[in-house]
């Protein structure tokens, strides 16, 4: 679908594709208007993680490393697309 934005992400053997609907170039996402809050992905152990976080320091994109999850107590690192939606990989405990 030519103008449409897409992204193809392999999560480790299971790949997942996001396509966007064609929009109007002025509209941005904003985390105070209905509809995805944050995309969380379950990752299989802390090594993946850390390469994950590796990846995004490498691409310079913002992160708070490796994070402990005091109620669910798994692991997880987390980051911002460029349209500012919440992302995180997360290691169940």
């Amino acid at each position: 679908m030519e103008g449409d934005g897409y992204c193809l992400i392999d999560t480790g053997g299971t790949p997942i594709g996001l396509l966007g609907p064609a929009k109007d170039p002025g509209d941005r996402f904003d985390p105070f208007r209905s509809g995805v809050d944050h995309v969380a992905l379950s990752v299989t152990d802390t090594t993946a993680l850390t390469r994950i976080k590796q990846h995004l320091d490498e691409a310079g994109v913002a992160n708070n490393g490796l994070e402990a999850d005091p109620v669910l107590k798994g692991t997880y690192v987390s980051f911002h697309d460029p349209d500012g939606i919440a992302w995180e990989a997360y290691v169940p405990s």
